[in-house]
C-alpha cells in the first residue's frame, strides 16, 4: 500500500502580528488527496506502532510521509475495528499495513472498509447506529521538529469494495485534523532562559474527544442528514491546547476545525524564569481553522513582561495543608496535574515540568485548588480557583463540582513522608482521587496498576496558619474475632481492636486500651453472648458483637448456580403452584411459590426470587426451612441480592403463620439477621412477608442452629 498526502502553503506565507500595528495576513494551506494507500487483504501478525509526520517544505508543500512509530485502525463494515502497523516505504512516500489479526470476509456481500491514523486517536469503535468514530485530539502534545506531533495528526478514510470481497483496499485518507504553525517575535527572555511550554487557550473547544461521522446519519429517519459523513461533532472536548517545546518558532499543533475570526485566544509562553501571556484577537475573515489546512502565525510579545513564577512543592506533611492553601494535584509517575473539569465527569491531564521537588508556574489548563473543610471533621473541601465550587465524587468513576460542601465533596487526605498523597472520598470510601493511565485523566478510582499514586504540590505563600478542623473518634471496630464455639471449647478473645476517626483513618488499639466483657464465656452451655468491647478512655465509644457456643451452620447459597440441586430452577419461568423440597448439601429447604411462580435469575448475579406475596400470610409464598431436634435457638442471616426489592417487609413465621422475629425491611445488597430466641424443637419456619405482589432477591441464607 502507499500514502502520499501533500499540504501545500499558499503562495506567500505572511506572519500576523496580533495586537500589534503589524497588519499581516494568515496563510492558509491545502491538500493535495489524489494519491491512495493500496492494502493487500492478506495479513500478517506483528506487533509494533505508526503515524505519519510532514516532510520538509518544498516546491511549496508539506509531504506527510508515513512512519512506524504508531499503529492505525482498520474496521470492515463499521464492525469493532483492528489494529495493524505500517510499514514506511520509497522514502517514506509510501506504507504498507498490516493488521492483527488478519481481516476476512464478514460474507455481508457488501464491503466497505475504514482506517483510522494513529490507532491511539480511538478512544471506542465505530457506533453502527449513529456511524461514527470517537476520537480524541491530544490537548498535551509534543511538536517535532518541523512536524506536528505525530500522535495530534488525525487521518481517516474510507474504501467501498462494493459486493466483491477484495484482494486489495486502497485508502484515500482525509485529514481530520487542522493544523497551526506559530512564532514569537520580540519575545524577551533572559541568557539562559528557557521555554519549558506553551499553552493556547480558545473561547471555543479544539482538542479533547470528538465524534467523527464515517456516514451520514439520520436520527429519525425523515431522510434529512443530521450528520455529513466527515464531519465532526464534539464529544468531551477542551478549550486549551499545552505544547511541550524549547522553541519560539515554527511550533506545530493541531486542534479540531474551528472558526476563531474575532476571537480571543490566550497565549502563555512558560519559560524556567516565569510566564509571558497575552491575548490575542483574530481579524475578522481570519482565525478559520480547517481540516488539512495550516494556519502560519507570528505573535508579537513587544512591551510584554515576564510574570514571576509561582513555585509550587510537594508536600511531605499533612499539616501543611491549612486552610486556603492553595494547591495541585499530580501524577507520581507523569509529568502531568489535574486539570479543569471536564463535563462534570473527570479532571482533564495537563502538562506540568517537574524540576526536583518543585513545579513552576503551571499553565491555565492546571486546576488550583484552594484547601477547605470538609462537611465531616477531619476531612478536607477543594475549592476549585476557576469557578470557586467543590471537587465533588459523583458516582463510580466521575466527580463534579458543586456550589458547598458537601459529605460528597469531602476528602479524607494522608500524605506519607516521600510525598505520597492518599485523597479518599469520604462518601464512597473505595475511591479514590488518582491518576488513569490509559485515559490522560484523574478522576476516583479504586487503586490498582492503571491508578499510580499522586502527589500534592503546595504554593508555600498561601494559606493561614488554620489546620482544618480536627477529626474527632467515631467510634471502634472489632476485627477478626473467633464468633462460634463448639460446646466446651475454650473462649478466648483474639480480635484486633481499631479506634475509628471521623476522617475515615483508624488506629488499632493495645489491649491495655480497651476493655473486652465478659473476659470468659462458659461454653459447656450452648446459646448466644453479646461480647461488649469499651474505648477505656471514653466509656461511651463500645461496640458488640454475638458469639455462638454450640453452634450448627447450615448455608444456602444462590450466588452461583452450581450449586443448585437436580431439579432446581435455573432460569426464569413458571411452574405448579405447589411446595417443592430441594436438598444443598444435605440441607433441606422447601420452596412454595403462589399463583404458579418462581425463578431464579439466569444472569449472573444469581439471586433467589419466587412468587408473589399477599397480605394475607396463608396466601403468600414462602420459602420454608427444616425444623431440627435439641437446639434452643435460630438466627437467620439474608444477603439480598443487589436486584432486591426495596422496603418490603420480611419476617420469620411458624407454619401457624404466627412471627416469631422482629420483621427487617429488605434493602438492595444488604443483609438481615433474625433471632428465634425460643425455637421449639423440630419445627420449621418459613420466611415470607404481608407486603402485597413483591418479588423477592436473596443472594444467601445462613442458618445458624444454636444447641442447647
Amino acid at each position: 500500500m502507499k500514502k502520499i498526502v501533500n499540504i501545500l502553503f499558499a503562495t506567500a506565507v505572511a506572519a500576523l502580528a496580533i495586537i500589534s500595528c503589524q497588519k499581516k495576513e494568515l496563510a492558509t494551506v491545502d491538500v493535495n488527496e489524489n494519491e491512495t494507500v493500496e492494502s493487500p487483504i492478506h495479513f500478517y501478525a506483528t506487533e509494533i506502532v505508526t503515524k505519519t509526520i510532514f516532510d520538509d517544505l518544498s516546491a511549496g508543500q508539506y509531504p506527510t510521509l508515513w512512519t512506524s512509530t504508531n499503529d492505525v485502525k482498520i474496521s470492515q463494515n463499521e464492525a469493532n475495528s483492528v489494529t495493524a502497523t505500517v510499514t514506511p516505504k520509497n522514502s517514506n512516500t509510501q506504507a504498507d499495513f498490516t493488521p492483527s489479526p488478519a481481516i476476512t470476509s464478514d460474507g455481508s456481500g457488501n464491503y466497505k472498509f475504514y482506517a483510522l491514523s494513529p490507532a491511539s486517536a480511538q478512544v471506542s469503535n465505530i457506533n453502527k447506529t449513529n456511524h461514527r468514530w470517537n476520537l480524541e485530539i491530544p490537548a498535551n502534545q509534543t511538536p517535532l521538529g518541523g512536524s506536528v506531533d505525530e500522535a495530534a495528526q488525525i487521518i481517516t478514510a474510507a474504501y467501498n469494495a462494493g459486493t466483491t470481497y477484495p484482494t486489495s483496499v486502497p485508502f484515500a485518507f482525509n485529514h481530520v485534523t487542522a493544523y497551526g504553525l506559530i512564532s514569537f517575535s520580540n519575545l524577551a527572555l533572559d541568557g539562559g532562559e528557557t521555554i519549558s511550554s506553551v499553552t493556547l487557550q480558545a473561547t471555543q473547544n479544539w482538542v479533547g474527544r470528538w465524534y467523527y461521522y464515517v456516514e451520514d446519519y439520520d436520527s429519525n429517519g425523515d431522510s434529512v442528514v443530521d450528520n455529513a459523513a466527515g464531519s465532526i461533532e464534539a464529544s468531551s472536548a477542551s478549550d486549551i491546547i499545552t505544547l511541550t517545546t524549547s522553541s519560539s518558532s515554527n511550533i506545530w499543533f493541531a486542534c479540531a476545525p474551528v472558526n476563531l475570526e474575532g476571537e480571543t485566544v490566550t497565549v502563555t509562553v512558560t519559560t524556567n524564569l516565569g510566564t509571558f501571556s497575552k491575548d490575542i484577537v483574530f481579524p475578522s475573515g481570519k482565525g478559520n481553522f480547517q481540516a488539512g489546512h495550516v494556519a502560519s502565525f507570528t505573535i508579537n510579545m513587544d512591551g510584554i513582561a515576564r510574570v514571576t513564577p509561582v513555585v509550587y512543592t510537594k508536600v511531605t506533611d499533612v499539616a501543611d495543608l491549612t486552610i486556603d492553601s492553595e494547591v495541585i494535584i499530580v501524577s507520581s509517575t507523569q509529568a502531568l496535574a489535574a486539570g479543569l473539569l471536564n463535563t462534570n465527569t473527570y479532571l482533564n491531564g495537563a502538562t506540568v515540568t517537574k524540576t526536583s521537588n518543585t513545579i513552576n508556574s503551571p499553565s491555565a489548563a492546571v486546576e488550583v485548588y484552594k484547601i477547605k473543610n470538609g462537611n465531616v471533621a477531619g476531612t478536607y473541601g477543594l475549592m476549585a480557583k476557576s469557578d470557586d465550587k467543590y471537587l465533588k465524587w459523583k458516582e463510580a468513576a466521575k466527580v463534579e463540582a458543586e456550589a458547598s460542601v458537601s459529605n460528597a465533596s469531602s476528602w479524607a487526605i494522608a500524605i506519607n513522608g516521600e510525598g505520597v498523597a492518599s485523597i479518599r472520598s469520604y462518601a464512597e470510601p473505595t475511591r479514590y482521587l488518582l491518576y488513569n493511565t490509559d485515559y490522560t485523566r484523574f478522576s476516583t478510582y479504586i487503586p490498582g496498576v492503571d491508578y499510580p499514586d499522586v502527589l500534592i504540590y503546595k504554593n508555600y505563600s498561601t494559606g493561614t496558619a488554620t489546620a482544618i478542623t480536627a477529626k474527632t473518634i467515631t467510634g471502634i471496630e472489632v476485627v477478626g474475632a473467633t464468633t462460634e464455639y463448639a460446646k466446651g471449647a475454650a473462649y478466648a478473645f483474639d480480635g484486633t481492636v481499631n479506634l475509628l476517626y471521623s476522617d475515615l483513618s483508624k488506629k488499632a488499639l493495645a489491649s491495655s486500651e480497651y476493655t473486652v466483657s465478659p473476659g470468659s464465656i462458659d461454653t459447656s452451655t450452648g446459646g448466644v453472648y453479646t461480647v461488649t468491647v469499651t474505648y477505656n478512655e471514653n466509656a461511651s465509644i463500645k461496640t458488640t458483637y454475638d458469639v455462638i457456643v454450640g453452634g450448627l451452620t447450615v448455608v444456602y447459597d444462590f450466588t452461583d448456580s452450581a450449586n443448585y440441586p437436580a431439579g432446581f430452577p435455573t432460569s426464569s419461568g413458571t411452574s405448579t403452584s405447589e411446595a417443592t423440597e430441594f436438598t444443598f448439601n444435605g440441607n433441606k429447604i422447601t420452596l412454595y411459590a403462589k399463583d404458579g411462580y418462581r425463578r431464579i435469575n439466569a444472569s449472573a448475579p444469581f439471586g433467589l426470587f419466587w412468587g408473589k406475596t399477599s397480605s394475607t400470610i396463608a396466601n403468600s409464598s414462602y420459602l420454608q426451612l427444616p425444623g431440627k431436634s435439641g437446639y434452643k435457638m435460630v438466627r437467620i442471616i439474608i444477603v439480598n441480592d443487589g436486584n432486591a426489592a426495596a422496603s418490603v417487609s420480611t419476617n420469620i413465621y411458624t407454619t401457624g403463620n404466627s412471627a416469631v422475629s422482629t420483621a427487617v425491611a429488605t434493602a438492595k445488597g444488604s443483609t438481615m439477621t433474625f433471632n428465634i430466641p425460643t425455637a421449639a424443637a423440630n419445627t420449621p419456619y418459613k420466611i415470607t412477608s404481608t407486603t402485597n405482589n413483591k418479588n423477592f432477591n436473596f443472594a444467601s441464607i445462613t442458618v445458624i442452629y444454636v444447641e442447647s
